[in-house]
This record gives C-alpha cells, sequence and structure tokens, in this order.
C-alpha cells in the first residue's frame, strides 16, 4: 500500500493555535505466513471468521509488515527551515499483522 504526499496539517502541538501545510509519504508491504515473522518454515495457519451481526465475513493468514513512513512540513516550529521525520527502515519489529480477503454487507446474504 502507497500514500505519496498525501496533504496534512502541522499544528506542532495537539490542538496548536498555528497550523502550516505538510505532507505524509507511506509505504506498508505485507509478507504471508511465519517466514515473514519468523525463521519458520511451516505454513501460517489460515482462519475464517463470519459474523452476521457486525456484518462481515473473512478468510485471514498470518503476515509479516514493514512500514516506511515520512513527514515534512512547510516550515518547523521556531523558524521557517521545513521539518521532515523519517522512519528507520531497519530494526523493525513487527508484533502482529494478517492479510485476507474479507466481505461486508450485502455479501453476506
Amino acid at each position: 500500500m502507497d500514500f505519496a504526499d498525501a496533504p496534512q496539517q502541522e499544528t506542532f502541538v495537539v490542538f496548536g493555535p498555528t497550523s502550516v501545510p505538510a505532507k505524509a509519504t507511506v509505504h506498508l508491504e505485507w509478507s504471508p505466513g511465519y517466514q515473514a515473522i519468523y525463521p519458520y518454515f511451516d505454513p501460517a495457519p489460515t482462519y475464517s471468521v463470519r459474523d452476521t451481526v457486525a456484518g462481515f465475513a473473512g478468510t485471514y493468514t498470518l503476515a509479516g509488515a514493514h512500514i516506511d513512513f515520512s513527514f515534512t512540513s512547510e516550515t518547523g516550529a521556531s523558524d521557517k527551515t521545513p521539518f521532515t521525520f523519517t522512519s528507520d527502515p531497519d530494526g523493525q519489529r513487527v508484533l502482529f499483522a494478517e492479510v485476507g480477503h474479507e466481505a461486508h454487507g450485502i455479501y453476506l446474504r
């Protein structure tokens, strides 16, 4: 999944009085199976869920994920220099991720 230069607002503090235009870029990649998380060679379990009350059904498999993120504001909090935050692509630890197919609403009838 990719979002490039999605418009954002930087307020510098939560609900702050100042707001400047900013951009966020996200790249998220899923890799199905245990081997994406741990060095196992067995296939990851796949399971199905169906809840007609909540209105969804799906089939899911455990997975690994990797996220790259950057955020850039046009100015910093104390001067006119642009500010950029970029995630470190190395050393990420995924606690939980899944890939799957889901149906909802009228598709459950």
